[in-house]
């Protein structure tokens, strides 16, 4: 009778932790055993499963932290080093910085009060999500390398700060408002650079970017209507997304093509092949003159 009454009582407290708001931090296997590098703004003290109290300080004791309770603001500290920082449907979480630390992945989603994010000097983000966060009114993006940026349904954006941001991939999407749409794509159109190429200057910040003849709905139409799914990708089934990264030139020609994150090799080769024939570009300007630029872009293989 003990040891059902036991088992009764760990399912309700695990069945309270499931209910209640979280944030998710997942360290390497060297941190166990390290200060947990956050700060933390609650009215009350919240509850951290995967830490230990050392001397007084809470040390690191899993690779996955979790914070519940009612947080209504998070900082990594300096230095840290995460895999991923994730915050999913969290009803009070109203700020989040992040300043001098290496974090892989940061995925904020559904968190209807979060109001400001803040990330500065975080050299290799591999990947960046804001979703459906529909309070969020200023962003600041500051020496910041993101591969995959993903900014869904935030359409409250007001503050967009970025100096030093780059990206190699972005995916914008409003909540159904197409001037929202609009207005998020040319507020980070000029962060559509990334990196730099010796025997060409690149310019990071233009005043006008460059542009497929036509348009984006002509590049895309260009793609699709030379793209060929190759057989071995087809006979099993293979696809995915190919991020391509490629400069292009004061004269508006197509340079230094590379994968910046494959599928498989003849998906890859194939979305490599379409962009070699893609015709010159009508170049970036800045302070009226052409500029060389780097741009990325992704393209879909999908079954249907």
């Amino acid at each position: 009778m003990k040891r059902y009454c036991f088992i009764l009582l760990l399912c309700l407290i695990s069945g309270t932790l499931l209910g209640q708001a979280r944030i998710t931090l997942k360290f390497p296997e060297n941190a166990i055993g390290t200060p947990l590098p956050i700060s933390i703004l609650s009215k009350e003290a919240p509850q951290k499963l995967g830490v230990s109290i050392v001397e007084g300080e809470e040390r690191i004791d899993k690779t996955e932290v979790q914070i519940l309770g009612d947080i209504h603001g998070l900082s990594i500290n300096k230095g840290a080093t995460l895999e991923s920082v994730t915050a999913t449907k969290h009803p009070s979480l109203l700020l989040f910085t992040a300043q001098d630390n290496n974090i892989k992945s940061i995925e904020l989603a559904d968190c209807p009060k979060l109001t400001k994010v803040q990330l500065n000097k975080i050299a290799q983000l591999s990947q960046l999500k804001l979703t459906n966060c529909n309070r969020l009114v200023a962003l600041m993006l500051i020496k910041l390398n993101v591969e995959e940026f993903h900014f869904y349904g935030c359409d409250a954006l007001k503050k967009l700060s970025q100096k030093d941001f780059t990206y190699q991939s972005i995916t914008l999407k409003s909540s159904g408002k197409e001037d929202a749409q609009a207005q998020a794509e040319k507020k980070f159109t000029k962060s559509y650079m990334a990196g730099q190429k010796k025997g060409i200057k690149l310019c990071n910040a233009p005043d006008k970017m460059c542009e497929f003849p036509g348009g984006t709905v002509a590049m895309y139409r260009f793609i699709s209507e030379r793209l060929e799914y190759p057989k071995l990708a087809l006979k099993h089934e293979i696809q995915g997304k190919v991020f391509l990264r490629f400069t292009v030139k004061e004269d508006g020609s197509i340079a230094d093509i590379k994968i910046i994150k494959g599928v498989e090799p003849s998906l890859d080769n194939e979305a490599m092949r379409v962009v070699k024939e893609f015709p010159k570009f009508i170049p970036a300007e800045k302070d009226g003159k052409p500029v060389s630029v780097t741009f990325g872009l992704p393209i879909v293989f999908k079954l249907q």
